[in-house]
C-alpha cells in the first residue's frame, strides 16, 4: 500500500477534479494534520477509507448502512428545527456512503481515544469510550430511533449544550471580526451561488457577501480547501446568515478507484431519525445551512470542570452514550431496526475494541510519516505534496502564504511535544488506554 504522503497526493489531485480547491486552505490544512494525531485523523478520512478493509477486512463485511463516514467527536451538535425546538445530533455528513455500520462506530471511539491523549480534561480510559458507545447504539436500535429533541427528555444535554454554547453578542462579534471577512468589491461570488443564499433569505435588500477571513481558525479539517461564502442581511433588529460550502463526492470513492459517483450528503440527512432543520438544503452540490449562535458543537471537553472528577467521568460516558444512540438514528434511515439488531446480535463490543485499537495503530503509524515529510518540506521551502488541479476560489484573491496563521502553525508544531508531556503523567496515559 502506498504510504500518507502518496496517498495524499493521490486523493487530492482526485477530489480537484471533483471541484476546484482553494490551495492556500489545503496548506493549512497540511500543517495542522502535522500537529497531532488527533488533527491528522479528522483531516485524513480518505486514508481511513484506503486502510479499513485492510486494517479490518472482518468488519468492513459487516451489515452495510447508508453511514456518516467521518464521525468523530467533534460532529456532533445543535441546531433548532421547524418548531423552535433545539435539537442535539450529528452535523456533518459532507462524506455520506454506503458503508459497514461498524466504521461510525470504530471512528467515532478511535477520534475519542485520540481526543482524550491530547486533553487532559477527556478523563475517559479506552474501555469506557467503547462500552459507553456500543451500550448506546445498541440501546437506540432497541428504541427504533428516537431524535434527541432537547425540551423535556433530556435536561443535562440541554444544560451542556447552554454551556457550551457561546452568548449571541459573543458569537457574532467573533463571527463578524474574526473569523469572516466582506468579499472585497473586486471579487465575485458566483452568481449561481448568489441565487442559492438569496432565496433562502426574506429580503435581497442590503445583503453582504463573506467569506473565511484570511488567518481564521477553521474548525472543520475534513473540508477545508472546499469554497464557503456566506450572505448576511440585518433583519428586524438582528443578524441572519446562509453558508453555502461546495459539496464533493465521499473519499470512499477516491479509495474505490471511482471517477464519478452519487453524492448522498442531503439523501442522509433527509433518511436519518431526526427533527430536521428546515433550512438545510442542497442545491447543485453546494450545501446550504443558516449560521447562528444556537448552532454549535458540544465536546467531551466541555462537561464543567468544576465538577468532581467522578461526576465529569460519569457525565463524558453520558455524552458518549448519546453519541451512540445518534449514530443508531442516522443508520435506522436506511436499514429497519430488527434488521440491524440481527447484525449487531453477530458482533460483540469486543469486535468494536478490536477493530478500534486496529485502526488506532494504524493512524499513529502514518501520523509521524506525514510530520517529517511536512517538517523536512517545509525545511526545504516546499509545499507537501503537490495537488494538480487546484485553484483558488473564482475571483478569490486571498493569498495567505506565510502570514501570521502559518507562523502560528510552525510554532506551535515545535512546542507541542514537551507542552502534552507537561500536561500528562504516567497514570493518566496508562487509565486511558484501558
Amino acid at each position: 500500500m502506498q504510504d500518507i504522503v502518496a496517498s495524499t497526493a493521490s486523493y487530492e489531485a482526485w477530489l480537484a477534479k471533483q471541484i476546484p480547491l482553494i490551495q492556500e486552505d489545503v496548506a493549512i490544512k497540511h500543517a495542522k494534520m502535522a500537529m497531532d494525531p488527533f488533527q491528522f485523523m479528522r483531516a485524513t478520512f480518505y486514508r481511513w477509507c484506503e486502510l479499513w478493509p485492510a486494517v479490518n477486512p472482518d468488519l468492513a463485511g459487516a451489515k452495510e448502512v447508508l453511514g456518516v463516514g467521518d464521525l468523530h467527536v467533534q460532529n456532533f451538535g445543535t441546531w433548532r428545527d421547524a418548531e423552535g425546538r433545539l435539537v442535539w445530533g450529528v452535523n456533518d455528513f459532507d462524506e455520506a456512503a454506503p458503508c459497514s455500520f461498524m466504521v461510525d462506530l470504530v471512528r467515532t471511539a478511535a477520534s475519542a481515544q485520540l481526543a482524550a491523549e491530547q486533553d487532559t480534561l477527556i478523563l475517559l480510559p479506552l474501555k469506557e469510550i467503547i462500552d459507553s458507545l456500543w451500550t448506546g447504539y445498541q440501546k437506540g436500535l432497541e428504541m427504533g430511533g428516537r431524535p434527541f429533541v432537547l425540551d423535556r427528555r433530556h435536561p443535562w444535554l440541554l444544560a451542556l449544550a447552554f454551556n457550551a454554547l457561546k452568548e449571541p453578542k459573543v458569537f457574532w462579534r467573533r463571527w463578524m471580526n474574526m473569523k469572516t471577512e466582506p468579499v472585497p468589491a473586486h471579487d465575485t461570488v458566483p452568481h449561481e451561488v448568489q441565487e442559492y443564499l438569496l432565496s433562502d433569505l426574506p429580503t435581497r435588500d442590503e445583503v453582504v457577501f463573506r467569506w473565511q477571513k484570511r488567518g481564521a481558525q477553521p474548525k472543520g479539517l475534513g473540508s477545508l480547501g472546499h469554497k464557503r461564502f456566506f450572505a448576511l442581511i440585518d433583519w428586524k433588529g438582528g443578524p441572519l446568515v446562509r453558508e453555502a460550502k461546495q459539496s464533493s463526492f465521499s473519499g470512499w470513492l477516491w479509495a474505490k478507484n471511482a471517477d464519478s459517483g452519487q453524492n448522498q450528503v442531503l439523501e442522509l440527512i433527509n433518511r436519518s431519525i431526526r427533527s430536521h432543520d428546515p433550512y438545510v438544503r442542497m442545491e447543485n452540490n453546494w450545501l446550504i445551512r443558516p449560521i447562528a449562535a444556537h448552532c454549535g458543537r458540544i465536546e467531551l471537553d466541555e462537561i464543567d470542570i468544576d465538577h468532581p472528577m467522578a461526576v465529569r467521568e460519569s457525565e463524558q460516558a453520558k455524552l458518549l452514550r448519546a453519541m451512540g444512540s445518534e449514530t443508531a438514528n442516522v443508520h435506522l434511515g436506511s436499514v429497519p431496526a430488527k434488521e440491524l439488531a440481527e447484525a449487531v446480535k453477530k458482533l460483540s463490543v469486543d469486535e468494536l475494541r478490536r477493530g478500534t485499537k486496529q485502526m488506532l495503530a494504524a493512524i499513529k503509524a502514518d501520523f509521524p510519516v506525514w510530520r517529517d515529510a511536512y517538517i523536512a518540506s517545509t525545511k526545504a521551502g516546499k509545499k507537501l505534496p503537490e495537488t494538480p488541479g487546484g485553484e483558488q476560489n473564482a475571483g478569490d484573491t486571498r493569498t495567505r502564504g506565510e502570514g501570521s496563521h502559518a507562523k502560528m502553525l510552525k510554532k506551535d508544531l515545535k512546542q507541542r511535544p514537551a507542552r502534552n508531556a507537561s500536561r500528562s503523567d504516567a497514570g493518566a496515559a496508562q487509565r486511558r488506554e484501558g
